[in-house]
This record gives C-alpha cells, structure tokens and sequence, in this order.
C-alpha cells in the first residue's frame, strides 16, 4: 500500500526545561529530613492520583502494566521531577505510557532508535544524542520522532522503530498530536476506541480528551486485530487513515468516512460487507483509496465519478459484484483497479470519457463480456492496461494502436480473434515503441497449430481457452 510522505523523524529544536535538583529513585537512600520526605511521599501520592485520573486506578496500581510503569518512572526515577499539577503531565506521562507499551513486552525486542537507556548499564539502542533517548530526563518534546510547537506534542512519527505490544489508549490525552506514525512495527492488539474520545473500560478521559486535532494516523503493515473504531470519526480533521496490511476484519464504519478524508489504506486485511455510502456522499475530498485484498462484497457506488479529486483507487482481489457505470469516472482518476472480483457487463463506448487523464486501467479475472471498446483509443495517457481473464468478444480494437505510452495491454484468456492490428504492433518495443508487454492468445500449439489470435509482434502468447472453455486446460 501507498500514502502521503511521513512526518519528519525528529525535531530540529528542543524546549529548554530547568535543570532537576534532586532525584530520588525507589531504592536509594531517602531524604532524613520530616519535611523533605513528607514531600516525597505526597509528590508521589499525588503523581498516583493524577494516572488514575487518566488511565484509571487499576491500571495504575499494577507494577506491571505500562501505565503502573510510567506513573512509577515520572514518580521515582524521572530527573525532570515534574509535580503532578505542572501543565505538561498529562503529556509527560502519556508518552511513557505508550513507550512502556510498545517496548520489551511478552519477549518482544527493545525499539531500534533511541530507546531509554539500560539501567543495568547493558547496551542500549542506537541514539544520534543521549537527549534525544525516551524517557531521559530531557522535555520529551526533544525525544526521537518527537515535533512540538508551544510545549505542545503536534507530531509523532516512529515508522520501523521495532516497537511491539499494543497502542496505548494514553494517546488520545495528547490533545495537540496532529500526525500519528506507527507504521512498520509489530504493534499487535486493536485500535484504542478512546482515541477517538470514547472513554474506555476503568479510564476516565481527561476533559476534552480525544486527538481532536489530528490530520494523519498511519498504522499501516503492523499485526493490528479487530475493527477500525467508529469513534474515529469523531475526529473530523482528519485527512490520513491508513490501517492497511494488518489482521484486522469486520465492517468498514460508515463514520470513518469524514468530510476532510483524502487518503484511505484498509487493504490487505479481512475487512467484509458493502462499501458504505458515505465513502462518495460525505468524503467528497477523496484523493487515494486502497481497498485491495480484503473480503468486500455488494457493487461499487454509482457515485465514484462525483469524487472530483479522486486519482488512484484499487479494490482488487475483493467479492464486488455488478459492473461498471459511466458515473464511476471522474476527472482527476489516474489509477483504477478492479482486479480479481466477480464485475460482469460490458464496457460500452463513452464509459471511460470522464477520466481522460487514465494512465493504469486493470480489468482483469472478471467477468466481463462484449467488444473490447475502440474509445480505450482517446485515452492518450494509459500505459497499464491490463483485460486478461475475462469474456471479451472480438477483436484487438485498432484503437489501442493510438495509445504511444502504453508499456503493458494484456488480453490473454478471453473469446477474441482475429489479428492483432498493425497499429498496435507498432507500440512494441523492438518497432521503437514503448509497448514492453503485449499478450494474447496467440499460441499456437493446441488445436492443431491454429493460435486463437494471431499476432507476430506479441512479446506473450497465452493458449487461451475456446467456445467450450476448455483449450489449455480452461482458465488458470
């Protein structure tokens, strides 16, 4: 799958914090003094207090959750000794929160770039500069992949840093956060509900909790399960969803379907049932869509042409059924992909008209009947264009002998005859062209040396399949 590019790794400039003063750990000496202890005691009473608040009681009480551990770390071991009232806990103990639960967990390895550094004084994860390590006593917002403006976390961007374990519903306390990147990890578990602001089991969200605020969250190829939460359409500025390539399943919510969603990436999961109507009624700003290889079923929406940013949308090796409609196509498409589903009808003159801007048109291992339209001819800008394994009838059009930048037609295993037009030979590579595939069926070597095709200038030739479907073994 594709998106737009990543946040930037890591900021340029970091917050000045005033240095500690003290720094008293669980397991060193006290401070002998009532007053200095009793303060203590009641910082890290009121540290404890402040977690509960957030992630909920039981969570924090346990030593061994992530949550138990951040409140412990920013209580005992933290040289920033920040005071549970201080503005910027919440966003302190939130990004230890989602470090202790992406790192180290059930065997799981430590992340790649800087990693807190080993206590036991092993050897820690590469790091350009010790301040920029997570969890060192440094303003978090000077942390690798960390961008802030005004003290406030707005960026979070780390893609294929070995991080393991599951999101932490900590996040949706960051408020300010506007791109979230975990993609390339082996984050496990499902998607929080709580970062849309729905409040989860034993946690009360901090008033206003939610990132309200974010434009881009890329979870895309880690081994997320479950739905996509519907409260994420609660978060209306957001323009980026990619969860592709994950073990996730169920319905696609009509909610995530915002009114600012340009980019969207569900493919290569088990994402089931109909496309819902919100995806052309609500989302008019569409400019990606990847909905391959999942388990989609029911037709594509009549309304895909009326997407007037719309360029690059594919949903092959899905169960979509129906066929193709002239207000499918809408000015900008460039990419359309259809590959490997159960689409059926013919494709009549005039259906592509609307998408004159065509460079990569996939039809193939349908169903679909009738002529090869000539009009494919008026797309001047198609270099893909790929009709194998389906029913098509006829000839090669000469039409397709007008397309000088295709570098791929495929037309194998269909019902087609005759011979392939001159003008179309003409495309191919060794005439000068830029046609490096062209492929039909045009071998010769069943039903006594006849091709179904003849075609001397194919760089492929298929045996093809028939009348009874049953040349060449049938389709493959």
């Amino acid at each position: 799958t594709t998106g737009p590019p990543n946040a930037s790794p890591s900021p340029t400039s970091q917050p000045s914090v005033p240095a500690p003063t003290s720094s008293p750990t669980p397991d060193g000496p006290r401070p002998t003094s009532s007053p200095t202890q009793s303060s203590y005691y009641e910082r890290r009473r009121d540290i404890f207090q402040a977690a509960s608040a957030i992630s909920g009681p039981d969570a924090v009480s346990d030593p061994n959750t992530a949550q138990g551990q951040a409140a412990r770390w920013m209580a005992d071991d933290d040289s920033m000794q920040m005071e549970a009232d201080d503005p910027g806990f919440v966003q302190r103990y939130s990004v230890a929160t989602a470090y202790f639960a992406t790192t180290n967990v059930d065997g799981g390895s430590a992340w790649k770039n800087c990693g807190a550094a080993q206590s036991d004084g092993g050897a820690s994860s590469q790091c350009d500069s010790e301040e920029m390590r997570w969890l060192s006593g440094s303003s978090e917002c000077g942390w690798y992949g960390v961008e802030c403006e005004n003290s406030q976390l707005t960026s979070l961007n780390l893609r294929d840093n070995g991080l393991g374990g599951r999101i932490a519903p900590e996040f949706a306390q960051l408020t300010s956060l506007r791109a979230l990147t975990l993609s390339r990890n082996g984050l496990r578990g499902t998607i929080p509900s709580e970062l849309g602001g729905e409040a989860g089991s034993g946690r009360s969200l901090q008033e206003g909790g939610g990132m309200t605020a974010l434009r881009q969250l890329n979870l895309a190829r880690n081994a997320l399960t479950g739905t996509v939460p519907p409260s994420l359409g609660a978060l209306t500025d957001l323009m980026l969803l990619a969860v592709g390539n994950n073990e996730m399943s169920g319905t696609l919510p009509p909610a995530i379907f915002g009114p600012s969603l340009q980019y969207l990436d569900v493919g290569d999961n088990s994402f089931r049932g109909a496309l819902p109507s919100e995806m052309v009624d609500v989302s008019k700003g569409l400019i990606k869509v990847d909905l391959t290889d999942n388990e989609l079923t029911g037709s594509l929406p009549l309304g895909l042409g009326e997407l007037t940013a719309l360029e690059w949308i594919k949903f092959g090796n899905n169960r979509l059924t129906g066929s193709l409609e002239p207000s499918m196509f809408g000015p900008a498409l460039m990419t359309f992909d259809a590959e490997i589903n159960e689409l059926s009808g013919s494709l009549p003159d005039g259906l592509f008209a609307g998408s004159p801007k065509l460079t990569q048109l996939n039809l193939g291992k349908n169903s679909f009947s009738g002529p090869i339209p000539d009009d494919l001819g008026e797309l001047a800008d198609l270099e893909l264009l790929l009709l194998y394994l389906n029913s098509f009838t006829g000839t090669v059009p000469s039409g397709i002998g007008k397309l000088n930048n295709l570098l791929a037609f495929d037309a194998g295993y269909n019902y087609l005859g005759g011979t392939v037009p001159a003008s179309v030979c003409l495309l191919t590579a060794n005439q000068g062209g830029t046609l490096a595939h062209l492929a039909t069926d045009c071998d010769a070597s069943a039903d006594g040396g006849t091709p179904l095709v003849e075609c001397p200038c194919c760089t492929h030739c298929y045996v093809g399949y028939g009348e009874d479907g049953a040349r060449g073994g049938g389709r493959p």
